[in-house]
Parts: structure tokens; C-alpha cells; sequence
């Protein structure tokens, strides 16, 4: 027989039915029981309310409910209690009807006696109890994973917090907090029970519990890594929350703690079981806690290489800023001292040549004119041998004044500072194709004097002078283009030949610097005048310079 008292409750309308399941009840030797007995449904339903029952026998047909109503209607309030219908019915397919709906049996009055009774009401218990535990077991177990969910997918910060809710449902439980071990050694707890950081009044509060104050039930938990807990009053610091019951679990992967799980002010007590739940989660968390504190480590650990690697390279910035900046300074000064040079050299040539034309040229000029006087008023005693001696000089001063000019237009034509750059092209252009007759040049001026501003034209005419020298000396050419223009916002000069090209990159290597001088000597022209120029060759159809200035 079993000790234990199985409180029943009866919903029956009809006294001597209700006097008979009582009378058989009290025949059997298996059951002690504790019988009330109600008519009415919404009787019946505030019993449950206020008292719980083993199992509930339901008769279908009452004075205010009739049928599987009666059944749903129960069942909407109380599920864990479990339901044996009486009926003077013997409907087969209502009895199937109310099976599934979550009937434990389905007896017919007149049909069953003690035994039959007994056995059904021992047999729903038991079902219901197996039923009611497998409810629970699936209920941890979708707890578990959606804790296992909240590590694998929940932002950091909002982790620990998302999982003490979980696992206060579980554990009914009013307060509570979930923490980890940091590297020091100390217990943080980013999660407390939602609001109660501000309803602690402790002063000086902190999230961190350094190892050297771990003390109480936490601290024993942690330090004997065992579960512990009271359902008593326990003494808490002033201004802390009252605590009354608590069970602390410590978090144990591979022998050490790597972090704590704590609940209380539960309404009952806590007991074994609720020890093994939340030992059982404790267990589920700890191999995807320690996986992301490792995580957590090697991620500090990155950051900290990141940091200095990004130090010794904001350092490596600020020296290649420094030298940038220097560079850029003395590349300033070379191109100014460039610029310099070449104004000077500019300056030089045009004074030499005034020098030629205006001293040497004169001298030249007056020394010829002289001897042509004398000769002509030489007196005919002068031996015929000795005129011809004086005449014979005559040509070559001419030659040298000749060559007095050519030497001066050569360094700097006066022509350009008379008449301009454009009527300059076309001196040298009728200069260059008289000395080689061989070559026509095709000319193209579309702007006006005025368009060109001083400090380009020498650097054009230079320009111009080195590229028909190249062409006459290497190109081969019997045909060159010069095209000289004004567009909205630049000076465009290009020359173009149809000679034999050159390898244009190896012309200008360094160790090339004797062939390439001439192309250097331009291009830097033009990039210190604030252009630039571009050469395009190809050996079979020839070279073209181009070059631009804005304005």
C-alpha cells in the first residue's frame, strides 16, 4: 500500500453515482486517498484554484457544462493535473476525442469496479507525472540551448545579461548574477539582475570582485569550487539587496573555475533538485565560456600587437613625413637653383652675344672697312705684290664677322627680343632649312605674340632649337611639323618629324646621359617654366614632341 495520501477531486451531479465511486474507493487496499467532492464545473474550478489534487475525476453531463467542454474548459485552467472522465456514455469515438485531447482514461458508469478504478487513477498519476517531467526536460533543454544561442550569437556586451534571464526563468528565481575569471584572477560580473545596480546602495560598487575579497557563500564556492547553497537569511552588507535563499554554482572546465553562476530569492526553497539544474547548466556553459575568455585573450592580445604595430608605424609616418617634407624642400631649392641657372645662362648668352655683336662684331666691321679704305687710297708705289697681301684679308674678316654673328644669334638671337617668338620661328625655321636644304619644315602659328608670356618664349625658342638640332643630326627625316597654339586654358607646342624614332626609355637611363642630354636639358625647360613635355617615338614613323602650359 502506498503511504503517501492521493488527494481526488470528484465533479459528479449525481449523489448516488458520487457515493459509489466513494464506496469502491474505500475498498481498495493500494490507495489512500482524500476525497471532495463538487456538482458544479465553476464549483470545481475554483477548488482547483485554491487547492492542488492528485487527479480529477470528471463527470461529462453537469447542471452548468456538458460534454468535452467540461474537459477544455479544466484543462485551459489547470494542465497538471490529470483528467479521468466518468460517463454514462459509451461513446467510442468521444472517448477517442478526449484521449487526444489529453484525457488520461475514459470509464463508463456501471462498467468498472474497484480494481479497474485503482489501477486507472494509480496508472494517470504516473502518466502524468512521466508526461509532466518530460515537459520540464524539454523546457531545460531549450533553456540550455538557448544559452548555448546567446554565446554563439549575441554581442559581447550583451551576453551575460541575455543568459542570466534565461537562467533565472529556469530557476524561478527573483535575483541572481552570471560572471567570469579575468586574467588576474578576480570574479566580473557584467550581468546583475535587470535594474538592480540602481536599488544597491553600497558605496564605492563595482562589477569586479578582486580574489583577495572573495568571502560568504560566493566566495566559498569559488574557492572550494563546489555548489553551495542556504535558505536562509543571509548577512549582506549595508545597503545591499536582501537576500533570504541562494544557490551558488561555480563554473568548472577542466578542474579550474572559470567563472560563476548565482540565484536567489526564490519563492520555495531551494533543494537537490534545483542544485543539479543549475549544475547541469553550469556544466553546458563551461566549455563555450572558456572558449570565449580564450577568445577574449587572444583578441586583447591582437589589439595590443595592433596597437604597437600601429605606434611603430604612425612613428615610421611621422619619419617619412619628416623626410618627405625635406625632400620636398630641397627639391624646392634644386628646382629654384635650376630655374636660376638656367635665367643666368639665359642672361649670360644674351650678353655674350650683345658682347659679339655690339664690341667684337663693331671691331670686326671697322677693321675690314679700314683696310678696304686704305687699300683703295694706297698710292700706286705700293707693289702690286704688297696690295694683294691687303686685299687677300679683306674676305676673311668678312668671314669672321660673319662667323661673329652666327656665334652670337646662336646663343641668343636678337631677333627674339626685337620682334617676338613667333617672327623668331620663322627666322630659324628659314635658318634651319637653308642649312639643311634636305629637310622642309611646315610651320603652323595660330596664336598672337601676345598670347605667350615673356618668361616661355626663350624656353619655346630653346625648345624648338634643340629638337630641329636632334632632327637634322639623328633623325634621318626630310619632313617636320611645328604647331604652335593658344586653347582656353593652355599653350600648346608640338613637333613632329617622320625620321627614324628612338627607344625613348633607354635614351633617357642615366647611364645614357651624354645621348639623352639634349632630352633632359627639354624636359626640364619645360617642368621648371611650370609644363610639361611628352615624347612619343617610333623607328618607323619618326618622333613627336609635345608640350603644354597652362594659363
Amino acid at each position: 500500500m502506498d503511504d503517501k495520501t492521493t488527494k481526488i477531486l470528484l465533479i459528479e451531479d449525481n449523489a448516488a453515482d458520487a457515493r459509489f465511486v466513494r464506496e469502491i474507493l474505500k475498498e481498495s487496499s493500494f490507495l489512500r486517498f482524500k476525497l471532495v467532492h463538487r456538482v458544479r464545473l465553476e464549483e470545481a474550478l475554483k477548488c482547483l484554484r485554491e487547492a492542488s489534487f492528485d487527479v480529477l475525476l470528471l463527470d461529462l453531463s453537469l447542471p452548468d457544462s456538458h460534454g468535452i467542454d467540461s474537459f477544455n474548459i479544466i484543462c485551459t485552467q489547470d494542465q497538471t493535473v490529470p483528467i479521468i472522465v466518468l460517463t454514462g456514455l459509451n461513446d467510442e469515438e468521444l472517448a477517442i476525442k478526449l484521449v487526444r485531447a489529453g484525457a488520461q482514461d475514459y470509464l463508463v458508469k456501471g462498467q468498472f469496479d474497484n480494481n479497474l478504478l485503482t489501477r486507472s487513477i494509480r496508472y494517470a498519476i504516473e502518466r502524468k507525472k512521466t508526461e509532466e517531467a518530460l515537459k520540464l526536460s524539454e523546457r531545460e533543454l531549450a533553456i540550455r540551448n538557448k544559452i548555448a544561442s546567446i554565446f554563439l550569437t549575441t554581442p559581447d556586451d550583451k551576453i551575460y545579461g541575455e543568459a542570466l534571464q534565461a537562467i533565472l526563468e529556469i530557476m524561478n528565481s527573483k535575483y541572481g548574477y552570471f560572471g567570469y575569471i579575468d586574467d588576474n584572477g578576480d570574479l566580473v560580473c557584467p550581468s546583475l539582475t535587470k535594474d538592480i545596480w540602481d536599488q544597491c546602495q553600497i558605496t564605492q560598487k563595482s562589477i569586479v570582485f578582486p580574489r583577495k575579497i572573495w568571502g560568504g557563500l560566493w566566495g566559498k564556492s569559488l574557492i572550494e569550487k563546489k555548489t553551495l547553497y542556504s535558505n536562509g537569511s543571509l548577512q549582506v552588507p549595508e545597503g545591499h539587496i536582501p537576500l533570504f535563499k541562494v544557490l551558488v554554482v561555480p563554473i568548472i572546465y577542466h578542474g579550474e573555475v572559470v567563472g560563476q553562476i548565482t540565484v536567489g530569492n526564490k519563492a520555495t526553497d531551494y533543494d537537490y533538485k534545483d542544485k543539479k539544474k543549475l549544475e547541469t547548466i553550469a556544466n553546458n556553459i563551461a566549455p563555450i565560456l572558456n572558449a570565449k575568455l580564450q577568445h577574449y585573450r587572444e583578441e586583447k592580445k591582437r589589439k595590443q600587437a595592433e596597437e604597437e604595430l600601429q605606434k611603430h608605424r604612425d612613428h615610421l609616418e611621422m619619419l617619412v613625413e619628416e623626410r618627405t617634407a625635406e625632400l620636398t624642400r630641397l627639391n624646392e631649392q634644386l628646382q629654384s637653383l635650376s630655374s636660376q641657372l638656367l635665367t643666368s645662362q639665359e642672361k649670360e648668352r644674351k650678353r655674350v652675344a650683345q658682347e659679339l655683336h655690339d664690341s667684337v662684331g663693331q671691331t670686326l666691321s671697322a677693321l675690314k672697312y679700314s683696310v678696304e679704305s686704305a687699300l683703295n687710297q694706297a698710292s700706286k708705289e705700293v707693289s702690286v705684290k704688297f696690295a694683294q697681301s691687303i686685299e687677300s684679308l679683306i674676305p676673311k674678316i668678312q668671314y669672321a664677322v660673319e662667323e661673329v654673328g652666327k656665334i652670337g644669334k646662336g646663343l641668343r638671337p636678337s631677333v627674339l627680343d626685337d620682334l617676338g617668338i613667333i617672327a623668331t620661328f620663322s627666322w630659324f625655321c628659314r635658318e634651319f632649312e637653308e642649312t639643311y636644304s634636305d629637310i622642309q619644315v611646315k610651320r603652323k602659328i595660330t596664336l598672337k605674340e601676345a598670347d605667350v608670356p615673356d618668361s616661355l618664349k626663350v624656353v619655346i625658342y630653346r625648345i624648338l632649337q634643340e629638337s630641329l638640332n636632334n632632327t637634322a643630326k639623328h633623325s634621318k627625316a626630310d619632313l617636320v611639323g611645328i604647331s604652335l597654339k593658344k586653347t582656353d586654358s593652355t599653350i600648346e607646342f608640338s613637333i613632329k618629324d617622320n625620321g627614324n624614332g628612338f627607344d625613348v626609355v633607354n635614351t633617357l637611363l642615366p647611364e645614357n646621359n651624354k645621348c639623352g642630354l639634349g632630352l633632359i636639358s627639354m624636359i626640364k625647360r619645360a617642368e621648371l617654366s611650370g609644363g610639361s613635355l611628352v615624347i612619343h617615338s617610333d623607328r618607323e614613323r619618326g618622333t613627336a614632341i609635345q608640350v603644354s602650359w597652362p594659363v
